[in-house]
């Protein structure tokens, strides 16, 4: 097991990790319970189309949404998440050293500038983004962001205030690699990402501690979105197509349909198990917690690996096996 700790205050670490099962144990926390009944809607989006997609399961094909977002040339989309504080589909308009948060309304598939824009200094002194690869809202509303710096472009997670854009907080990526996606599942509450580090190596990421936890170190096709469905089952993305595999044998690959000939960059779960009450999103996840607290919810500690969960037992679909590599050629 390889653990990376993250720059700042480090707290004891309280996680185990027992052949490939994710084990562990830690305070909970009073977080919502996600709505695990919810109706699954998962959302595709083109890397530069401008376009976006529902996605049946079933089939595997993408029904383009009405109209086409609207983000003008050379932008590309590169990570989504749902925000459980209002409930909207957020995800990443980035352009050469600038990225901003839009949002997705679902219904007419038209994206409107958030004006949200990532800022500040990294801890290698720079000042510049030089580019988003991931974002994920927390439970409790926190936004996490895979950030490179400029000039020195080294790659952070980053939580970022979702009001001011502010980065408030940094952690070293292992092995300076750049992040596809992170998400968190329904099912145990958990961080999971995937970087481009050496075959694609899959980590869990504790934010109590700031802790990365190499899982699955190479074996995995690269995915540059993933929706973690409550049941255990996985959807993730390459390009087009859709790929359902057996993440156990980690090779045992079964084709079962396209969305569309568009090349997809980002996938998203677009269903909001982490319903919150109306409150004012909270920057950190200390303020979070004491405003849910003072609610009575209850829930999974989500920043803590919950005990039983083997994601080599789950199912995961990859959609996209064909690779462009001049379109993602930074990675």
């Amino acid at each position: 097991m390889k653990t990376f700790t993250r720059i700042g205050t480090l707290t004891a670490l309280v996680t185990s990790l027992v052949g490939l099962s994710i084990v562990g144990a830690g305070a909970a926390s009073a977080e919502p319970a996600p709505n695990l009944s919810a109706t699954t809607e998962i959302y595709a989006f083109g890397y530069s189309s401008d376009q976006a997609y529902v996605v049946d399961t079933q089939t595997g094909v993408g029904t383009p949404l009405p109209n086409q977002i609207g983000m003008g040339p050379g932008s590309s989309i590169l990570g989504a998440s749902i925000n459980p504080v209002d409930g909207k589909l957020y995800f990443i308009n980035s352009q050469p050293q600038n990225c901003q948060i839009w949002e997705l309304d679902t219904q007419t598939g038209i994206g409107t500038d958030t004006e949200v824009v990532p800022n500040g200094t990294f801890p290698d002194s720079s000042s510049v983004v030089r580019d988003c690869t991931s974002m994920v809202f927390a439970p409790d509303g926190t936004l996490y962001m895979g950030i490179r710096s400029q000039p020195a472009a080294n790659t952070y997670l980053v939580r970022v205030n979702f009001e001011t854009g502010a980065m408030e907080e940094f952690w070293a990526m292992p092995n300076n690699a750049v992040m596809n996606f992170m998400v968190v599942s329904p099912q145990d509450g958990n961080f999971y990402m995937q970087t481009s580090h050496q075959l694609d190596d899959m980590y869990t990421w504790d934010p109590a501690t700031g802790t990365f936890t190499d899982i699955a170190a190479g074996g995995n096709q690269t995915m540059y979105g993933a929706a973690f469905l409550p049941d255990g089952t996985i959807y993730a993305n390459s390009w087009s197509g859709f790929v359902s595999v057996d993440f156990e044998s980690l090779g045992s690959w079964t084709q079962i349909g396209n969305i569309s000939n568009d090349d997809i960059g980002a996938l998203v779960n677009g269903t909001n198990y982490w319903a919150l009450p109306e409150a004012e999103p909270a920057s950190t996840p200390s303020a979070s917690a004491a405003a849910l607290a003072s609610t009575g919810a209850q829930g999974p500690a989500w920043g803590a690996l919950s005990a039983g969960f083997a994601l080599l037992g789950a199912t995961v679909v990859l959609i996209g096996q064909r690779r462009r590599v001049a379109a993602r050629a930074e990675r």
